[in-house]
């Protein structure tokens, strides 16, 4: 079997979830490839010159169309490439991640035609046709004729999901994969959902450490608290990290005789601080590998996101023996329950607040991060990762 990745880039959530999956089938003794925008774009040719300029207005068009408090839209994107040019590499399968400038609904729809396909959904755009997230919108279970996400271009946003409902055909030659079952029933909910049958929700591959032997013991309880917070673009609003400095700042205020320290990774932000007894420090994107000396550092892992999918952070804290704080939103309650693996609150800045304090006086830290280890380690087998990717492919391969 044959498989064919396709990603914009091999960096940000999807597309390092691509690259780990990827990977693990490699090492499994499957033959995968993975295919990126970047790769592409290297091929200098006056197509993929027409295809640079394209994208480059469509990126600008996209951020200047996307309201002020809405999530990043993408009511356009640029078909980099078709199922022509995938004829060199011979697969049996398609597999499609974060696909921003490098399919555009046409495109995927030209593949799924020729090729046993797989589309995993790392947000909400396949059912939008825009919305990254859709937040509290319900209108992705309409046409979006009138989205109140973008400026100009409603019909586009409506366009894009009637599209792509009316022209997939041969459903049996599609499976939607969603990492969270939060995402997996939002999907069932659309019309698109009755053209693909097939669905399966399957948990992204996450870096843990190589042996049991480097897990994290819980400390004693110290007059230091030391967080992490950590996105590949900190500056997202989906990330929260605003609701966190906040919620940070007033709880240092209160809590005069507690050192605290917050590591921010991702990419470079601004972020300062006119208290003595709090210290923000920014690190820039760093590998999985580099992420273990801040989990080592760490009491706590901080997810203060408005919406989320399925976020690895969570479970890489989680495989660190890190206690882990996140938002009850999105996917996430599949990740933590809260006061069993770790603890959940509001995504505001009141509740946050009151979380980090029960997260600083927690007696039972031990137990909280011993039974999330537990569970992760079990959601997250690479190898049964792997089988149950293997099966998705075999159902749609089995009916050509």
């Amino acid at each position: 079997m044959r498989i064919l990745h396709l990603a914009t880039s091999k960096h940000g959530g999807a597309g390092i979830a691509a690259s780990r999956l990827n990977a693990a089938l490699i090492g499994e003794g499957y033959e995968s490839s993975l295919v990126t925008l970047e790769e592409i774009s290297s091929k200098r040719s006056p197509s993929q010159l027409k295809h640079f300029i394209v994208r480059k207005l469509f990126t600008v068009i996209n951020q200047i169309n996307t309201r002020r408090g809405y999530i990043s839209t993408s009511s356009f994107s640029e078909g980099s490439i078709t199922s022509e040019d995938l004829a060199s590499y011979s697969p049996d399968i398609i597999h499609i991640h974060n696909w921003y400038n490098l399919l555009s609904v046409d495109s995927i729809v030209d593949i799924a035609s020729k090729y046993p396909t797989a589309i995993t959904m790392h947000d909400e755009r396949l059912i939008t046709g825009a919305c990254h997230y859709s937040l509290d919108c319900n209108g992705y279970l309409s046409h979006c004729s009138s989205c109140p996400a973008v400026r100009t271009f409603q019909g586009t946003v409506s366009k894009n999901k009637r599209e792509f409902s009316e022209k997939i055909q041969g459903s049996s030659r599609v499976i939607v994969i969603a990492p969270s079952q939060w995402l997996s029933d939002r999907f069932q909910k659309t019309a698109i959902a009755h053209k693909i049958s097939k669905t399966k929700v399957i948990p992204n591959i996450i870096y843990a450490p190589e042996t049991l032997s480097e897990f994290k013991q819980v400390p004693a309880r110290t007059s230091d608290f030391n967080l992490l917070f950590a996105a590949i673009n900190p500056d997202a609003p989906t990330k929260g990290l605003d609701l966190l400095i906040q919620a940070v700042t007033n709880f240092a205020a209160l809590n005069p005789r507690v050192t605290i320290n917050l590591d921010i990774v991702g990419k470079e932000t601004e972020v300062k601080s006119h208290l003595k007894n709090l210290s923000f420090s920014v690190h820039g994107y760093q590998s999985s590998s580099s992420m273990q000396a801040f989990f080592k550092r760490a009491n706590l892992v901080v997810v203060p996101s408005r919406i989320d999918n399925s976020p690895s952070i969570v479970s890489e804290a989680q495989l660190n023996g890190v206690l882990v704080l996140a938002t009850n939103v999105g996917g996430i309650p599949e990740l933590i329950t809260d006061s069993i693996s770790g603890l959940l609150c509001e995504p505001n800045v009141k509740s946050l607040e009151a979380a980090l304090s029960r997260a600083f006086s927690a007696e039972n830290k031990g137990e909280l991060v011993n039974s999330a280890f537990v569970q992760a380690t079990k959601r997250h087998d690479r190898a049964n990762i792997v089988r149950e990717h293997i099966l998705a492919y075999r159902k749609v391969l089995a009916d050509e």
